[in-house]
């Protein structure tokens, strides 16, 4: 597993944080420097989901220090190709929530949905999905809604069903905003009745501001601890703050992530936004920014099996029991019931079934999806080292978390 940087890496990240930081603040984009490689850049960039704030700041370089008209002409395009998805998507989007109004569905948009109107254009903050959390006594209304504007419905699961309309439009209709185990859970399970109405909407809702934040953070540390958290989340962190952090109950908002343990987590990854983004950079390379800089938007898979793993051998410690990596493998091919329930609503009720959803879910993923890379998927499980995980207990405990 990757642990460090090289010299060259870090130019290229601290030059591209740099390059999004003048589009966010609206200053003069940094001069490149000597040596610098523009199709190693964008694919970093790209790796990040920050490609479009990226080509924009480069094409307001100077003359004298733009790329070659080839590399123009490609930022040129990118621009282009970024607003007409986003202008695809907001269409899209916005039909979606229309019929849900017209079917009566209570809705209440996440993430993405709103944090694309925080930054000074919709288009630099792209999604990978739409996440709206509904009330799922209304499902049959909910599904039939999307159904009726082209979606196709995929598959639900203990959190949340999934629906698609291709090229690109992925909507997670959340049922609950977080895992009923996760202690902040208590916190999320009623954001739906306390939300607020949206301006001309019966059934749309949206969370307050300082809910918004609590939730932005408990997602942030969720990533951060399972898989890792990327340099765009990071980024959402700073752009929110910039915009909100005047009218902010801090009171309220200290309170909660109090209450949750999430208050060093909050402090470190606020400070750490504003050091990056801010108008003067400021860059360690510590374990805990690399950390964030090899997780490229979301995290990796890489990290979250070694965490998965981990956390396994962690609790049959607990227990007095013995596992290992070879465990973990198992366990992965061949989940528990525990586990199984969160996808196959059915084993509750049925739990001689599991054989058959091991089945239907390597089907799919073999058949349907084919994600699946035995020879990766090995390497991922066996190969880390005792180094690799000492590195990622050091950040998890810089961000106030214990170890596993």
């Amino acid at each position: 597993m990757k642990r460090h940087l090289t010299q060259t890496e870090k130019s290229e990240y601290s030059y591209i944080v740099k390059a999004i930081s003048s589009v966010i603040n609206s200053t003069e984009p940094p001069i490149p420097y000597d040596g610098i490689n523009w199709k190693s850049l964008l694919a970093r960039a790209k790796d990040c989901s920050v490609e479009t704030m990226f080509c924009e700041a480069v094409l307001k370089l100077p003359k004298h220090f733009l790329p070659n008209d080839k590399v123009v002409n490609f930022l040129k395009e990118k621009i282009n190709q970024g607003i007409v998805i986003d202008t695809n998507l907001s269409y899209e989007i916005e039909r979606v929530i229309r019929v849900f109004e017209k079917n009566k569905v209570k809705n209440l948009p996440l993430k993405g949905y709103f944090m694309k109107h925080e930054y000074p254009r919709t288009d630099y903050r792209s999604v990978s999905d739409f996440d709206i959390l509904f009330d799922d006594t209304q499902f049959e209304q909910m599904k039939s809604s999307l159904l009726s504007l082209g979606f196709e419905y995929l598959r639900s699961d203990e959190e949340q069903c999934h629906f698609q309309k291709r090229p690109y439009m992925y909507i997670e209709m959340h049922k609950r905003l977080i895992d009923s185990s996760e202690p902040c859970y208590e916190h999320l399970k009623s954001q739906l009745d306390r939300a607020s109405l949206r301006s001309n909407f019966e059934y749309s809702y949206n969370m307050s501001l300082e809910d918004y934040y609590i939730y932005m953070v408990i997602h942030c540390a969720h990533h951060f601890r399972d898989v890792g958290m990327g340099l765009r989340m990071l980024l959402d962190v700073y752009v929110f703050l910039t915009n909100h952090s005047k009218s902010l109950n801090r009171k309220y908002i200290d309170e909660i992530l109090s209450r949750y343990n999430l208050s060093k987590f909050e402090n470190k990854i606020s400070s750490l936004s504003f050091l990056w983004f801010g108008k003067k950079t400021v860059i360690s390379f510590d374990d805990f920014e690399t950390y964030i800089f090899l997780n490229g938007t979301l995290g990796t898979i890489e990290h979250g099996i070694l965490v998965g793993s981990q956390k396994l051998i962690s609790e049959a410690e607990k227990q007095g029991k013995k596992k290992s990596k070879l465990s973990f493998l198992v366990y992965s091919v061949f989940p528990p019931l525990s586990a199984m329930r969160k996808q196959k609503s059915y084993l509750k009720k049925l739990p001689f079934l599991l054989p058959f959803a091991w089945i239907s879910v390597w089907a799919r993923r073999i058949f349907i999806d084919r994600n699946v890379s035995i020879k990766r998927g090995y390497k991922n499980r066996m190969s880390y080292t005792d180094e690799d995980v000492c590195f990622i207990k050091n950040v998890l405990n810089q961000a106030g978390f214990d170890d596993f």
